[in-house]
């Protein structure tokens, strides 16, 4: 899981370093949802992992926030 959300997280900080709007705005809805799903996946397992939690939370807000984010980079 933190591998795939790592990949989200450079795909999305590299399109915002190309800053061309029409790809960020459909790569960040994508990964929006993307990243959304983590989140429930994440939420409905047995033991939940608080720091794995919260990193995907963040960079959930980064990308609806449509800036850089830090997590998992």
């Amino acid at each position: 899981m933190r591998e795939h959300l790592q990949a989200v997280a450079k795909e999305y900080n590299d399109a915002i370093d190309k800053g061309k709007v029409r790809e960020l705005r459909k790569l960040a809805e994508r990964s929006h949802d993307i990243v959304w799903q983590a989140i429930k996946e994440i939420e409905s397992t047995p033991v939940t992992d608080p720091q794995l939690l919260d990193d995907a939370t963040g960079l959930f807000m980064d990308i609806r926030w449509g800036q850089g984010t830090t997590k998992f980079v």
